[in-house]
């Protein structure tokens, strides 16, 4: 009677639910937990002849290898109606001046805009985007990087089907090298689908994909960047967190619409996070994602400290229960987290494996805190587009 006693002591027994119901909700805190559908639905697609005359604008700076193997790609596009593509560059850069009347020569829809030599107050970037935009001869505006290119000569045209009457704002996909470290991979992704899950739903905050489209008039009427015109980087987050809420927000997942990224540097990568750590918090909506990447990122370790510790106590005092239920607890969390990972891994068709995917989620919280280290230790002037 005392070894039942024993086997079914409530405290353990209290203990043993309670580690089961942690690793549970390590498993509903994950951002895949939410499911995106891939492709198109058929309420959405219209016939060629009616698809609307778009402009590509980008912004290249010193980048005439980039452009002369990336460009030729969006001026070759199999576009039913009329497109033209607006790279918008700096002045006195004879090589991208060279390469530019070239392909003017070869492509009459391309057309090229030259920045002043010098711009205060005012992101060069954020100024190019401005002068593309009002430059623009169409409604719709794919505003993209000089570093991405599609891999299908049909991309604009399945991008074209989601701008529809009813909507006013578009976020696509941009999936990085297959040479890029698996790690950068699978965080890329991990925002990603967290930030398109939220466009879908009609909460669009920011994006990791310089891949979006918008009405032309919606951002003139709104004065373009006007409200945050201090910040050096940004352009794509600012520009969802400003017009994307506006209006009706469509997502264009389909692998057809996606861009691909030239694989990054080092330099590259760390300032892409420090950048946005520089402008994270004037952006609505990012109380949230931070409180959720926070439960993300914690709970799994949480999880599997009271699982080791479980496991070690069961054996130790022959409690059972406690030792299978610690067991359980975490290969549920392993297996579960691993499963939706896997599914949105091969969603975005990244070339992880899948027996790596639970260790990338839990390197990520290590990952974060090192941005955040950089961000610390880094000049704040850099991220201001007021030098004086």
């Amino acid at each position: 009677m005392d070894n039942l006693n024993l086997f079914f002591n409530p405290i353990i027994i209290g203990i043993s639910v309670t580690i089961i119901l942690i690793a549970i909700l390590a498993v509903l805190t994950s951002p895949f937990l939410n499911k995106l559908k891939m492709g198109r639905t058929e309420d959405i697609q219209k016939q060629e002849e009616n698809l609307p005359p778009i402009s590509i604008v980008l912004y290249a700076h010193e980048q005439t290898t980039t452009l002369a193997q990336n460009l030729p790609v969006l001026l070759e596009q199999t576009y039913p109606s009329s497109y033209q593509v607006i790279v918008v560059t700096d002045k006195d850069n004879l090589g991208t001046e060279d390469l530019m009347k070239q392909l003017c020569s070869k492509y009459p829809h391309l057309y090229v805009i030259y920045l002043p030599t010098s711009s205060r107050y005012m992101s060069r970037r954020k100024l190019a985007i401005t002068l593309g935009v009002k430059a623009a001869q169409t409604e719709w505006i794919v505003i993209t990087e000089p570093t991405c290119k599609p891999h299908h000569t049909s991309w604009l045209t399945a991008v074209a089907y989601h701008l529809n009457d009813s909507v006013g704002f578009v976020m696509g996909y941009a999936a990085l090298s297959n040479d890029t470290p698996k790690s950068w991979q699978f965080e890329h992704a991990m925002q990603a689908y967290h930030r398109l899950c939220a466009a879908k739903h009609q909460h669009a905050w920011s994006t990791n994909s310089p891949n979006i489209a918008l009405r032309k008039s919606m951002f003139m009427e709104n004065d373009g960047f006007r409200n945050n015109l201090r910040f050096a980087r940004g352009e794509y987050d600012f520009l969802v967190n400003e017009y994307a809420c506006k209006t009706t927000t469509d997502i264009a997942i389909s692998e057809e619409e996606w861009l691909y990224e030239d694989e990054q540097s080092k330099e590259e990568w760390r300032n892409l996070h420090t950048n946005f750590l520089a402008i994270h918090s004037k952006l609505h909506g990012h109380v949230g994602y931070r409180t959720k990447m926070f439960f993300y990122s914690l709970l799994p370790y949480i999880s599997i400290i009271i699982s080791f510790l479980g496991i070690a106590g069961g054996i130790i005092q022959q409690q059972w229960i406690l030792l299978c239920a610690s067991v359980l607890a975490l290969l549920l969390l392993i297996i579960l987290r691993t499963l939706l990972a896997k599914r949105v891994n091969k969603l975005l068709e990244n070339p992880i494996g899948t027996a790596s995917l639970f260790f990338h989620e839990i390197a990520y919280c290590w990952h974060s805190i090192s941005y955040r280290f950089q961000y610390w230790r880094a000049d704040k002037v850099s991220f201001s587009s007021h030098k004086l």
